[in-house]
């Protein structure tokens, strides 16, 4: 493999950039602080199992290849050549392994650096403060899809409407309030409601 093609593998990255960690999975997700938390915890937790996996997996693999190099030095000939390339394999497989344990561990970082500030805001998560958070995500949330709506096709959708119609009557009012006689209010109110929360400006904090 040429020189240039090995910078190149070398400046791969395997999973997804701190941007798109910040921004398209905990901002875009999260709606609020304790949505953007709620994310961060969800997907602090997949890389956690991931990990666990990975490595659970790379044992495995390391064991065959120990199996592979005891093989190759007993037999001969065929068999022996057969073993090489099959251990050249493996080793391949455990570099793209390590690779990815790398990458997973450092994406699980990006969403612990963005956990601490946003379970600052949060605070305790007695059950009924969760209660109350979760009320307050989805009527950001449903607000949020309310104003696309709006924006996309200049009206609420049905599917919208229904999940709007679905909220505690304080919350359901003061969407509509602002969808159905002062629409122009909408996004400032949303903005006022999300406004606290941003994990994409975590390094400021």
């Amino acid at each position: 493999m040429g020189e240039d093609a090995q910078t190149y593998l070398q400046d791969h990255q395997i999973f997804a950039s701190q941007f798109q960690l910040e921004r398209f999975v905990t901002v875009k997700n999260g709606g609020t602080a304790y949505g953007q938390y709620k994310q961060v915890c969800r997907e602090i937790t997949k890389r956690d199992r991931a990990l666990k996996q990975l490595d659970g997996d790379r044992r495995i693999l390391v064991i065959e290849l120990e199996e592979l190099q005891a093989y190759g030095n007993a037999k001969g000939n065929t068999a022996a050549r057969k073993a090489a390339v099959t251990l050249e394999m493996k080793q391949n497989a455990l570099d793209d392994l390590d690779a990815a344990i790398a990458d997973t561990q450092r994406e699980l970082n990006v969403f612990a650096g963005l956990a601490a500030p946003l379970k600052a805001e949060v605070g305790d998560l007695t059950g009924e403060r969760r209660s109350q958070l979760e009320a307050e995500l989805w009527e950001v949330k449903l607000g949020q899809a309310a104003v696309l709506d709006v924006i996309t096709t200049s009206r609420v959708r049905r599917g919208t409407m229904e999940a709007i119609l679905s909220l505690p009557q304080a919350s359901r009012d003061r969407i509509l309030s602002k969808v159905i006689k002062d629409p122009d209010k909408l996004i400032p109110w949303l903005k006022s409601m999300t406004g606290e929360a941003d994990a994409g400006n975590s390094e400021n904090q």
